[in-house]
């Protein structure tokens, strides 16, 4: 749904009356969730009983993930979804999709999650042109086939999806074979999702003007876009934030990101707990505390760090951190 038919959708939820499938489907989860939550339960499956194609979709996805007292059904579920498919609503056809792509209430079945989300992309939803795209991207359930990828992803950022924003964005300005044009074009997409305050894109604005890479190099303005990212949590922001302030020997900087990275690691995120050991063991940012830091890396790896784990091993020995489990630490953008 776009523009001014929102409110007058909710209203009829409201006093009770059915909908058309058509002027309600290219409703997203968040919205219609929000509508509906305040619906009793007797009440929500009175009206998809009834044939009211939202109220469908709502059933069935609050019987798939046991949301707002369903408990959790999948083959119930899966059921008041198609209805609700069937009548084009699309974010029933995008979760049907979505299942069949990740195994979830069924077998795992990539050419039937393609016909959902075509079928709710060919509606205009969003979400499943984002989904769709990254179908041809990857090529599951399809031929690999990047140029239909980048078509979906274009549309996907025409109707206003800021995820599909971010992954084009990444896609024009890192992976090989795009020319000077769509380089700037990516970046142009990354700084759009930055605004609208999307951290992995900050982070990514961030390392671009510091490297100079499609954009003049300018580290204050990179400085600026990783404080962001690191305040909202980004850690490889905070890790970029903490290699440029010791880079440029900014004292000041670094007091500054100690204050976020305390933050996050008090609330037990384990890559700032390490980060934090880091700045408590160099005295970058805080006074120097090799005991403080070595109990920010004790936290971290009880967590199953890896990186704090060997951390300890190398400062303590092997036997230390026998017993500890890994965690996999994601590397890369």
């Amino acid at each position: 749904m776009r523009g001014g038919t929102v409110s007058a959708h909710y209203a009829s939820i409201l006093i009770g009356s059915a909908v058309a499938a058509d002027a309600t489907n290219l409703v997203p989860w968040f919205t219609m969730s929000n509508a509906w939550h305040s619906v009793s339960t007797n009440e929500v499956i009175r009206r998809a009983s009834t044939g009211d194609a939202e109220a469908q979709c709502y059933l069935g996805k609050s019987y798939f993930e046991g949301l707002h007292g369903f408990p959790t059904n999948f083959a119930e579920g899966r059921q008041w979804l198609l209805k609700s498919a069937e009548q084009d609503v699309a974010q029933a056809q995008n979760t049907l999709g979505w299942n069949a792509a990740n195994g979830i209430g069924m077998a795992t079945n990539h050419a039937q999650a393609v016909y959902w989300y075509q079928k709710a992309a060919d509606l205009g939803f969003a979400q499943s042109e984002m989904n769709l795209a990254r179908t041809y991207r990857y090529g599951t359930g399809v031929p690999r086939d990047m140029s239909r990828a980048l078509e979906w992803y274009r549309r996907s950022v025409d109707h206003g999806f800021r995820l599909a924003k971010r992954e084009l964005g990444f896609i024009l300005s890192d992976e090989p074979g795009f020319g000077p044009g769509e380089r700037s074009e990516g970046v142009q997409l990354l700084r759009e999702a930055a605004n609208e305050g999307d951290a992995t894109a900050q982070n990514r604005v961030g390392w671009s003007y510091w490297k100079g890479e499609g954009i003049k190099a300018d580290e204050s303005e990179a400085q600026r876009w990783f404080f962001a990212a690191a305040r909202k949590g980004s850690i490889k922001a905070m890790d970029n934030l903490y290699a440029l302030a010791c880079e440029r020997e900014d004292r000041v900087t670094l007091t500054n990101l100690f204050t976020i990275v305390a933050d996050h690691a008090q609330r037990g995120v384990a890559p700032a707990q390490m980060l934090a050991g880091r700045m408590c063991s160099g005295g970058l940012g805080v006074a120097q505390d090799k005991r403080e830091a070595m109990s920010w890396y004790e936290k971290a790896a009880a967590q199953g760090h890896a990186p704090a784990q060997a951390k300890l091993a190398a400062l303590c020995g092997p036997t230390v951190v026998a017993t500890m489990q890994p965690l996999q630490v994601r590397s890369g953008w």
